[in-house]
């Protein structure tokens, strides 16, 4: 492995550092220099560390017992994995477009398909 490799393995993977506790701006700006051209990222990757800041911030807003309560954390429009790892903050995923969300919900029944699928024989013998 050559040097500049090596170097790049033994970097923190981590995009922003949070001092002691959760930073709303900077998470907003990390969403959004991670956005692009129509792009944004589905997922907020992080540490132990910051998985119980962002716990913190959210139990002072809605309480401690409704925070315990969830399963799955969302936060900024991004789903919220913990990681393994002791500290991490990280963007990635791609959020699906608008407009082929919008496309996905108006897809039609299994039903109304099968009724466009049906074949009409009109041999005009009338």
């Amino acid at each position: 492995m050559n040097e500049s490799n090596a170097e790049h393995a033994t970097q923190d993977p981590t995009e922003i550092t949070l001092e002691e506790c959760w930073d709303s701006a900077a998470i907003a700006g990390l969403v959004r220099r991670n956005t692009f051209r129509g792009h944004m990222p589905a997922f907020l990757m992080l540490g132990k560390r910051e998985t119980t800041m962002l716990r913190n911030h959210l139990a002072k807003a809605f309480g401690e017992d409704e925070i315990a309560k969830l399963t799955e954390l969302h936060y900024a429009g991004l789903k919220v994995v913990e990681t393994r790892l002791d500290s991490l903050v990280k963007v990635a995923g791609e959020k699906m477009s608008p407009d082929l969300e919008r496309a996905a919900r108006r897809q039609p029944s299994i039903q109304a398909l099968a009724d466009a699928c049906r074949w009409r024989f009109d041999a005009g013998l009338a």
